[in-house]
């Protein structure tokens, strides 16, 4: 991984690599198995001695290789899990949680189909009712809906062009839960 930032970094730089006798070599990858045969990879990136990545496996057999069934990553170094990847048995993503400002709650969460972003949920108060809904078709967004009251209703939809540029609003102003107020 070093290598390809610093061939990233376009600066060709020497880099010294330790030499260890065998029974030396540090390990910042340690392996769980688990009563049912799963088993957890917990990989310390940067060797502080602090889990960054946590991988869950399930087993498929001799022939086949084991199957991801969740990814969790410490983004801040704390030691404690940030963002939430979760796969299906097809091996393709299924579902996202980001938790954005690091006290244990997933403000946004994104969900796939056939391994592409659907949908996004943004919940900026951890209430578990989302204030943001995106919908997204062929990669580019093509519905929001909004609670801009904070009553847990969506009272502001934005609809969107094929560039993704807003094209109308719906919008409830009286707060009735009927949206009522087209703007094109």
């Amino acid at each position: 991984m070093l290598l390809f930032i610093l061939a990233c970094t376009g600066k060709s730089q020497r880099s010294v690599i330790p030499k260890f006798d065998e029974e030396e070599i540090p390990s910042y990858i340690q392996t769980i198995t688990l009563e049912n045969g799963d088993y957890i990879q917990e990989i310390d990136l940067d060797q502080n001695g602090k889990t960054d990545v946590w991988n869950s496996y399930h087993p498929r057999g001799e022939k086949l290789p084991p199957l991801l069934m969740q990814k969790v990553v410490d983004v801040n170094g704390d030691g404690i899990g940030d963002t939430w990847s979760f796969y299906g048995d097809d091996g393709l993503l299924e579902e996202e949680h980001f938790d954005m400002d690091h006290d244990q709650h997933a403000e946004r969460k994104e969900y796939y189909k056939d391994g592409v972003c659907v949908s996004r949920l943004i919940d900026h108060n951890g209430d578990n009712i989302p204030e943001v809904v995106i919908q997204i078709r062929n990669g580019v967004l093509y519905r929001i809906k909004k609670d801009t009251t904070g009553d847990t209703q969506k009272d502001l939809w934005q609809a969107l062009d094929k560039s993704g540029h807003v094209d109308k609003y719906v919008q409830d102003k009286d707060g009735d839960g009927i949206l009522e107020h087209r703007v094109e």
